[in-house]
């Protein structure tokens, strides 16, 4: 007898790529919607809808739609299989069509035929969406697409089998085709005999189960029965011939305590442990495993010289320096400050035998120095040379011979000029540390101090210094200004043979300034003559420099430097006085606007301004700034314009790109705490709308406007060559010196620099690195300024 078996179906069915959902299935009373989403949560590559029952009759005709999500502008094709014989296998199957570029709005539609010879009662139906093909396997591997079961209820069809066996007391299920079997007893046989019924037709068949003996009592055994065949295999994971039932490391050759090599060359004594490890003690810095010589133990590293002797993480045995008062690890080194009680010895300190000796008093007839250098933890990585700059001869040389420690060093120099180099092999600089060059009177030369980690190889001042130092020197209250604004002051100590020379010889008796980075690189030589200067009026007034009017190479900010000073007596210069150290801070960059207080007589934003006249618009003032400049740009465009004012106030009357009446602008204000040279960002807009002004007060600025034009003058312009000459008369008779500016059109300046003036001006500027545009000179004279427009055409 051979009939086919119960429904089992294929329940694997893939979508590798990704899940394109059947979003609905419509079929024989089945309308079944489910998600458009593509892979949306838990993305089943088969849906069970086998809860959903459609009804067909046999040799009936249904139509059958579907639709679904094609991800995009792609063909996606829908195939029907049905099981009517309700044997497991879908053995029918149906395309249904395609659908292209939609998102479960258009539909794939055909008619399905159930055969005259279904069998009656519920079967299976599964729906398979795939891409770029129709499907032909209802439990294939395909890339994009879906698959959902379904069950159908056929009627008017033909009966399907019975099943009925004998001995239903052995069996899982007495009334299927393939039943299981369970029979508690080995060594036996029982028979069966089946009789399947369709349509009162009968049919019987026998089998029988033979059962065997799988357990052979043998604990190093692994039983099994497969097919009737019956295997008991030895179980030894680890090959040691041990089975794992008797085994303490099963998956481990040997046994615990047994030797063995954990592979590490540190260890020795390796014996398997209790947790089937193979493991072993440390050998210590003696040679010995499990001893107790291990790193950071004492030691005895064989040197005098040394205490607290311990083993390194490399097992050497290494102490630390005991120092000249018998500390070990103490600060008291050779080359250290001491005091050896002599009176007639200066720069004391002990020598390579911790002996504390000084430099006998007069021991140098001609210029004692002192190098202090302060080394890092690499101290061998320093040494240090002062060279003669006229031949290039080194004069004194050393290095630093013990870490983290002072090293005091004394050179007698003859009169002459010199340089001090100070070098890193690394590269990386004293870090940390510094260095500090004295001479006799404990005057600072070059000060370096704590500053060792900002060189890399080589530190070297430029230019050089000379000894003996002169005497001119910084005030007290200017020497060592560590947060100096970018707009501060320096004062040096008046000296009286150049305030004597005030009136006789202004122009070359005065005080010279030397800025510099005392490892190199910056350096700056400011010359201020009697007829220029930072102070008031007068025989002193060159004895204050102010930073703002360095234009060019301006201080760098937030770097120690070194300043000195000389006196110019009559064209002759004296020697460099001793230093200070100096830095400037960078004030935190503020923003401002027009007064919007309504409350305030200076009220600005939303105002009407007439132009050409006296009115004025004023800023927010903020503390620290020397410049405000203000930007017009017209409401609709076409017109931006931006001038400076060094306060918070600006007159709303300049001839070049004037305000328009009828216009409004848009006002901004930015701040600059260098003199224009940086500026801050703008703060908040505000409008300002001009009118015209009565017709007297329009007359009296075309007047005002003319005088303005004929006192200033630019030519050639417009200008081929930057050789631009500039004249400028109708100034007051105190005025020595006046600030030139030139500014492009977005308000950058492009140009500095002062010019000194005995009631006129004819001065010729140097332009020729310009490019061609439009520029605005801006001369200023006290708290008088000057706009005209400059053309640069190349």
């Amino acid at each position: 007898m051979n009939i086919a078996g119960g429904a089992v179906y294929c329940a694997t069915i893939g979508f590798a790529t990704s899940i394109e959902p059947i979003s609905n299935v419509t079929f024989a009373g089945i309308n079944n919607s489910s998600t458009c989403t593509v892979n949306a949560p838990p993305a089943n590559t088969l849906e069970d809808f086998t809860g959903v029952i459609g009804n067909v009759v046999a040799g009936g005709v249904y139509p059958f739609t579907a639709s679904g999500n094609t991800d995009g502008s792609f063909t996606t094709y829908f195939t029907a299989f049905f099981d009517w014989d309700q044997n497991g296998t879908f053995e029918s199957q149906q395309a249904i069509g395609s659908i292209t570029n939609t998102a479960c709005i258009l539909t794939a539609t055909n008619n399905v035929t159930v055969p005259a010879g279904a069998f009656n009662g519920n079967t299976r139906m599964r729906v398979v969406k795939n891409y770029f093909t129709s499907p032909t396997d209802a439990c294939g591997a395909y890339s994009y697409g879906q698959a959902e079961d379904y069950t159908i209820n056929v009627t008017g069809g033909v009966d399907p089998y019975t099943y009925s066996w004998s001995n239903p007391g052995t069996l899982d299920n007495a009334a299927i085709a393939n039943p299981t079997a369970t029979i508690n007893t080995p060594g036996t046989v029982t028979n069966y005999t089946v009789t399947v019924t369709q349509n009162g037709c009968s049919a019987q068949g026998n089998t029988s189960v033979t059962t065997v003996t799988v357990d052979d009592g043998d604990p190093c055994t692994l039983d099994a029965c497969s097919n009737g065949v019956v295997t008991n295999t030895f179980q030894d994971a680890d090959g040691d011939l041990i089975c794992d039932a008797n085994d303490d490391c099963p998956n481990l050759a040997g046994e615990q305590g047994d030797p063995c090599d954990d592979g590490l060359a540190t260890t020795g004594n390796d014996v398997i442990n209790g947790s089937c490890v193979c493991e072993g003690q440390l050998i210590d810095c003696l040679g010995v495993p499990g001893g107790a010589a291990l790193p950071g133990t004492a030691c005895n590293d064989g040197d005098p010289n040394t205490g607290n002797d311990v083993y390194q993480p490399n097992c050497t045995c290494a102490g630390v320096l005991i120092d000249c008062l018998g500390v070990p690890g103490g600060t008291t080194l050779p080359g250290t400050a001491c005091d050896d009680g002599d009176a007639n010895t200066i720069s004391d300190v002990y020598d390579a035998n911790c002996v504390c000796a000084g430099t006998p008093i007069g021991g140098c007839s001609e210029n004692n120095v002192v190098l202090t250098l302060n080394s890092d933890a690499n101290a061998n990585q320093t040494t240090w040379n002062i060279i003669n700059v006229g031949n290039q001869a080194i004069v004194c040389s050393g290095d630093a011979p013990t870490n983290n420690s002072v090293i005091i060093a004394s050179c007698c120099l003859p009169d002459g000029c010199y340089s001090l180099e100070v070098y890193d092999s690394m590269g990386d600089g004293i870090n940390p540390g510094g260095f500090v060059l004295r001479d006799a009177n404990d005057s600072r030369i070059i000060d370096n101090v704590n500053n060792g980690n900002t060189f890399t190889s080589l530190s070297k001042a430029a230019p050089s210094f000379c000894v003996p130092l002169g005497t001119d020197a910084l005030t007290a209250g200017s020497c060592d200004q560590m947060s100096l604004p970018p707009n501060g002051t320096l004062t040096c100590v008046v000296n009286p043979a150049v305030s004597a020379q005030y009136n006789v010889t202004n122009s070359t008796s005065g005080y010279q300034w030397h800025i510099f980075n005392p490892h190199g690189g910056y350096t700056r030589m400011i010359f201020l003559a009697h007829n220029t200067g930072g102070g008031p009026n007068g025989p002193t007034k060159n004895a204050t420099l102010k930073l703002a009017d360095i234009v060019t190479l301006p201080v760098p900010q937030n770097v120690l430097l070194n300043v000195r000073v000389r006196s110019r007596v009559a064209g002759t210069y004296a020697q460099w006085g001793p230093v200070c150290r100096m830095r400037v801070g960078q004030p935190p960059c503020a923003t401002t606007k027009l007064v919007d207080d309504i409350n305030n007589p200076n009220y600005s934003c939303g105002v009407t301004r007439t132009f050409g006249g006296s009115q004025y618009i004023s800023a927010i003032s903020v503390l620290g700034v020397n410049r405000y400049q203000f930007r017009f740009e017209r409401v609709g465009g076409g017109y931006i314009r931006t001038i400076a004012s060094p306060n918070t106030n600006l007159t709303l009357a300049w001839n070049t790109l004037p305000l328009v009446a009828g216009n409004t602008y848009n006002v901004t204000v930015r701040v600059s705490y260098d003199g224009g040279s940086t500026y801050c960002p703008y703060g908040a807009s505000c409008t300002v709308a001009i009118v015209a002004p009565p017709v007297a007060q329009g007359r009296a600025l075309e007047a005002e406007e003319e005088l303005q034009q004929v006192s200033m003058q630019l030519f050639p312009n417009p200008n081929r060559d930057g050789l631009v000459t500039v004249r400028m008369d109708v100034l007051k008779a105190d005025i020595e010196l006046v600030s030139l500016d030139v500014t492009d059109l977005f308000g950058k300046r492009v140009h500095a620099e002062q010019l000194p003036v005995s009631g006129t001006l004819n001065s010729t500027l140097d332009l020729s690195d310009l490019a061609s545009g439009v520029y605005v000179v801006t001369l200023t004279a006290g708290s008088e300024q000057w706009n005209q427009r400059l053309v640069i055409q190349r």
